[in-house]
């Protein structure tokens, strides 16, 4: 392998989409983030996708590959977003943001039609107005929507690169007519949701590529016929880019947080898996082998820390600084959190004290979370923590005090890319599993605060 051989790791985010490039060894040759692209309108905000896959192309094109040097990449991504392929092309759509409330009607119907319980145990919790199949029956109603193949932004992504639609399990269940326990696409529900037009990507199973093969992929430094991998949703490759193995407990903590754990057993039925998302979980796949595991969201701190520091007359390290320490705040009501998180702002001029109970309450709130998972999953491992929200020395010293366990905090910056890059490494031949690239750093959060 010559010295300038790359894997490459994208990761689309809501906020920022970011490449990175790594050698056999683990090390970082070069990274880069650009900002995702956002369109803020009467209806909310939009991501106008193809000018999101200009970002990405950006981001891999600021790493200033040598030709041929990147030997597979891989892209992990937020959710639920995507477009239509048709004769060719991908549609201009501006795709609702994952986190708003359009399409909660058409979810609403769909249950009332197909009956909740039910749809929770097929979809494993993923027939919500955050899904795919939401976003698109509300296109449908509200703007013009192509029939053809539909592609999230990752699958969209890897198409331009290899000329061929691709999904992965994990990002096919966010769509919301997705099996994840079988691995099987519900055409049953895709169609009751006035979708019939529309058919999903083909599935591939966990480290599985395709070839790199158009201008624009040998253009970006791509060897041809290089693997392209849809790696998978962003939290789950976070955590295989933390270095997690199955037994551990990973938390992302970001715009949303995501705590998971991969399950020891796989269920034995619907009904199994409905009693599992009543508890307020939701199935997903672990990218690194295909099993499945529990998902506990619910939490968008990072959109109630926006609102609270839009008015709070200090930056978030002054008020990391001043505030009281962990447990010694008022308990914040989640009345609060969640109209913080919609970006009303309830706490106008909030100071130190406030800001200690918001950050106490996440903290709280995800031990909790930590706690229903281990008992779901039987997960015995350590937990390890990952995600921008850790550059706040404050929410590391609650998360140590007030957790369910004493975690640990992933050394690694870009946990996504990572995991992207690793998944990629498997399907190019460098290493057998996820866990086998270098490079995995966990730091002790006692010596961070």
């Amino acid at each position: 392998m010559g010295d300038d051989e790359v894997l490459v790791g994208l990761d689309v985010g809501s906020s920022r989409t970011k490449a990175a490039a790594y050698r056999r060894d683990g090390s970082l040759v070069a990274s880069s983030a650009v900002p995702t692209p956002r369109d803020e309108g009467p209806d909310g905000v939009d991501f106008p996708v193809l000018d999101v896959l200009a970002a990405a192309r950006s981001a891999v094109a600021a790493l200033d590959l040598a030709p041929g040097s990147a030997r597979g990449l891989g892209v992990g991504t937020m959710g639920e977003v995507g477009t239509v392929l048709r004769d060719g092309r991908l549609a201009d759509l501006r795709f609702p943001a994952w986190y708003d409330e359009r399409g909660s009607d058409h979810v609403r119907r769909l249950r009332e039609r197909l009956g909740g319980e039910r749809l929770d145990g097929w979809t494993g919790g993923h027939a919500r107005p955050v899904s795919s199949l939401a976003k698109l029956a509300w296109l449908r109603e509200a703007r013009a929507v192509p029939s053809g193949v539909f592609v999230g932004v990752a699958g969209a992504f890897a198409w331009q690169l290899t000329g061929e639609p691709v999904q992965e399990s994990g990002l096919a269940s966010t769509s919301g007519a997705f099996d994840p326990v079988r691995g099987e696409p519900l055409t049953a529900v895709w169609e009751a949701a006035g979708l019939r037009d529309l058919a999903p990507a083909p599935v591939l199973g966990p480290c599985v590529g395709r070839p790199a093969r158009t201008a624009i992929a040998l253009g970006l430094g791509l060897a041809e016929g290089a693997p392209v991998v849809v790696a998978g949703h962003d939290h789950p490759v976070a955590a295989v880019g933390t270095g997690a193995v199955r037994g551990e407990v990973v938390g992302s903590v970001g715009t949303s947080e995501g705590m998971l754990a991969v399950l020891r057993r796989r269920p034995g039925s619907w009904r199994e898996v409905a009693a599992l998302v009543a508890d307020g979980f939701t199935l997903e796949t672990w990218p690194a082998s295909g099993e499945p595991l529990l998902m506990r969201e619910g939490l968008r701190p990072g959109l109630a820390v926006a609102t609270f520091l839009r008015t709070a007359g200090a930056s978030a390290e002054e008020l990391d600084r001043l505030a009281p320490p962990p447990g010694a705040a008022p308990v914040l009501d989640r009345a609060v959190s969640l109209a913080l998180e919609e970006g009303r702002d309830v706490v106008t001029g909030g100071g130190p004290q406030a800001w200690g109970a918001l950050v106490d309450h996440y903290a709280l709130s995800a031990a909790d979370g930590e706690r229903a998972l281990r008992r779901a999953t039987g997960a015995d491992g350590v937990t390890v923590l990952t995600g921008g929200g850790l550059r706040s020395a404050r929410l590391l010293a609650a998360r140590a005090r007030l957790g369910a366990s004493v975690p640990v905090v992933s050394g690694v910056v870009e946990t996504v890319t990572r995991g992207s890059a690793a998944v990629a490494g498997v399907a190019a031949g460098w290493w057998a599993s996820p866990d086998g690239m270098p490079g995995a750093v966990r730091l002790p959060v006692d010596g961070l605060v």
